[in-house]
């Protein structure tokens, strides 16, 4: 049976991430993040802390990292692992002081892409804790590679949350908003049957404006909501990208 909830963080940070129906009246589980937002080094600490420190976040993560000790990371390098360790530690010492050492990050590495960097980095002794959470992309449209199943033989093996990565492409292969709800929505049991996610994250996006917040997109996100809402028992959420100009950061 497909999970209908899924506990994040431990003690009194512990957070549970329920499904909700349509108009349903209790709060909406909070997961604020800059995820797949590049920044430099310099700033990496203080957007973490900015996001560690939402009174209303219930989990959190992380960005992607652009550089680190002046060096390009690349995929599948080993500064990319060093990278991964780094990311780690850094998102620990941000709960630590912001005064919720057990709260969980939903997605703890951001800056890893490979597998094996992602892997080498879950440790304790690193900061990372049972609790913490992965997410596993799909690749647009319902696709999987030998990559995302490698960290699925990894997480199904352990007590980390596996959350399900979703970003149809609408303009893309499946056409307009339509055709992107219905393959949005397929996205959801492919995560099930691919990765045993426990929960849920879309962001469809479109194919030339790069954000998900135009009339269309809202249409198709609430669609598929609600459709999900009513006919499953999912935990999901959707992550939201406004058209913006390049920050520099």
């Amino acid at each position: 049976k497909a999970p209908e909830s899924v506990d994040f963080g431990s003690g009194k940070d512990q957070r549970t991430f329920k499904h909700r129906t349509v108009d349903d009246k209790t709060p909406p589980f909070c997961s604020p993040n800059p995820i797949g937002t590049p920044v430099r080094e310099a700033l990496y600490d203080k957007v973490l802390y900015t996001y560690a420190n939402i009174s209303h976040a219930d989990t959190f993560s992380g960005p992607s990292l652009i550089s680190l000790n002046g060096e390009t990371i690349g995929s599948g390098t080993p500064l990319e692992v060093e990278a991964a360790i780094w990311n780690v530690r850094q998102l620990d010492k941000a709960r630590q002081e912001v005064g919720r050492p057990e709260m969980c990050s939903h997605n703890i590495i951001a800056c890893a892409e490979k597998t094996g960097a992602i892997t080498s980095a879950m440790k304790q002794e690193f900061g990372a804790r049972p609790t913490d959470g992965l997410l596993n992309g799909a690749i647009a449209e319902l696709k999987v590679d030998y990559e995302r199943l490698r960290k699925v033989a990894f997480l199904r093996q352990s007590s980390h949350p596996i959350g399900g990565l979703y970003g149809p492409l609408m303009g893309g292969y499946a056409g307009g908003p339509e055709g992107t709800a219905i393959v949005l929505a397929a996205h959801h049991f492919l995560g099930l049957m691919a990765f045993e996610a426990h929960w849920h994250d879309s962001f469809p996006i479109h194919i030339h404006q790069v954000n998900n917040t135009s009339t269309p997109l809202l249409w198709l996100l609430a669609l598929v909501g609600q459709a999900l809402a009513r006919n499953t028992h999912l935990p999901i959420m959707t992550s939201c990208f406004t058209a913006r100009a390049n920050s520099g950061l």
